[in-house]
Formats: C-alpha cells, sequence, structure tokens
C-alpha cells in the first residue's frame, strides 16, 4: 500500500485498468496482508482464520473478493511469507500473522522472559514514607513487593482498587534506591501521560516521545 493512500484506493485504481479479475488469487492475498496491517493497529498480531472473511469486508472494496477466492488468497500469501500457525489455549485454533509482526511479537516475548529470569530489586519497602506503607492494604503491599523486586509486574484492578496509590508507592521506592537518576511514567497517549502525571506528581510522557519518534513535529497532547 502507497503511503497515505488507502488499499482500497489503490485496488480500485487497478481494477479499473483491467489487470486483475475480481476473483485474482493475487489481489485476494495483497488484501488479507493489509488486513492483518490493518487489525495490528486494534492490538492484534494474530488473527484466526475464521476471522479473515470478516475483516476483509471491513475493509469495504468497491469490488469485493468473492468468498471462494479468499483460500486462494490465504493459500498464495502463505506461499509468499504469510505466517500460519496454531494459536490459543486449549482447542487448537489457525491463525495467521505477517511476518514482521510475528517477529516483533516473539522478540518482545523472549526480553520480557529474559528480564524476568533476571531479580533485580529496583527499590526498597522501607523507603517509603510510614504513612504511605501503613495505608497500603496487604494486597497492595504484595503488589508492590512485586514491583520492586522484579523487572517485569503488571499491576491490574478496576476503578477504585488503589492503582494510583500502588504507582505512587512504587515511585517512592525505587526513587529511594536510584537517587539522581530520573524516574519517567510512560503512557500508550499524551492524555494518558498528562493523568499519571497529575495523579503521581512524577514526570510521565507517551512511549513515542520517551523513544525520540516524533523528534520536534508534535507534542503529547497531539497524540
Amino acid at each position: 500500500r502507497v503511503a497515505r493512500v488507502s488499499f482500497s484506493a489503490v485496488d480500485n485504481a487497478v481494477m479499473a485498468l483491467g489487470q486483475f479479475p475480481v476473483e485474482s488469487p493475487f489481489r485476494a492475498a495483497a488484501a488479507v496482508i493489509q488486513s492483518l496491517k490493518d487489525e495490528s493497529d486494534n492490538g492484534h498480531t494474530w488473527v484466526e482464520a475464521g476471522n479473515v472473511p470478516e475483516l476483509l469486508g471491513k475493509m469495504k472494496l468497491t469490488y469485493p473478493i468473492p468468498s471462494d477466492a479468499i483460500e486462494r488468497g490465504i493459500a498464495n500469501a502463505t506461499e509468499h511469507g504469510m505466517i500460519r500457525r496454531i494459536i490459543g489455549d486449549g482447542e487448537a485454533v489457525i491463525g495467521y500473522a505477517v511476518p514482521f509482526l510475528a517477529k516483533a511479537e516473539e522478540n518482545i516475548a523472549a526480553t520480557l522472559a529474559a528480564m524476568l529470569r533476571e531479580p533485580a530489586p529496583l527499590g526498597r519497602f522501607d523507603a517509603i514514607p510510614e504513612a504511605m506503607r501503613e495505608a497500603l492494604t496487604d494486597a497492595q503491599k504484595v503488589a508492590v513487593l512485586m514491583a520492586i523486586e522484579h523487572r517485569v509486574a503488571v499491576l491490574t484492578g478496576g476503578p477504585g482498587t488503589g492503582k494510583t496509590y500502588v504507582t505512587k508507592s512504587i515511585i517512592a521506592a525505587i526513587r529511594s534506591a536510584i537517587e539522581a537518576r530520573e524516574i519517567v511514567i510512560v503512557a500508550p497517549t499524551g492524555k494518558a501521560a498528562k493523568r499519571a502525571n497529575e495523579v503521581t506528581g512524577n514526570e510521565a510522557m507517551t512511549m513515542h516521545r520517551l523513544a525520540g519518534m516524533l523528534g520536534n513535529t508534535g507534542s503529547d497532547d497531539e497524540q
């Protein structure tokens, strides 16, 4: 797909030239690959085989791909690099992914696994101000200890369960250990980063800004 030009626009132009029949397996393969890339914008690396027709339908092509051509398109895409694998827990389900996304997911998983194998205390629980420590529930104390004793931890919970207070406690515990080193909270959007800064009083920014992807082209609030 050409940058800033939708797949459907390119497809319409190609179809107008009459170079490919509607049921072309090459056209179907291109559409399948594009549908997988589009789905990655929703946070999905892998797509179940049974969901491919639905994703193609969401593309709203002027010349829809016939159902009998979809399987041929999937086969063609697989021959040219699309990855086919059994995914899911329990019942075996066939899933598809584009190579670079599957590789990125594998690399991230491997990196996280390596980090979990190497415990590295990031702070001290007794460094948290006494008043804050006493206000923590037993469950919150466990969460704080998990976060400061491991390089990777996941904190979950519904509204009002104290995630923000736990986060503030974690920051207090870590700050004592790293002294002059900077602590930065990273969030997926500018709005979330702003909220994190408000509730914790600590610097927060978007992942894009931290990675230097934005440069001087925009601010966090625009993300």
